[in-house]
């Protein structure tokens, strides 16, 4: 089995929640997992991964999720 990176149990919650957090934004707006993974340049298992918290994903992947997952929002704040 493979070890993760330790860190502290307040920053493995608050990874945890993120990831919760992103899964279910991710369905809310109707996106596959297989799309969103394309969206990242990631794997499935590697956005699986990000959304149960796993802190050995890459911070660049967690931005990008964050970014494809707000840029609507954005967009429409830009136009206003």
């Amino acid at each position: 089995m493979k070890s993760l990176p330790s860190i502290p149990l307040p920053a493995a919650h608050a990874l945890r929640k993120l990831g919760r957090d992103l899964a279910l934004a991710r369905r809310k707006r109707g996106i596959s997992t297989a799309d969103m993974a394309e969206r990242l340049f990631v794997s499935r298992d590697t956005l699986w991964r990000m959304e149960r918290g796993d802190p050995s994903v890459a911070m660049g992947t967690l931005a990008t999720a964050i970014f494809v997952l707000t840029a609507r929002k954005l967009l429409l704040a830009e136009g206003s």
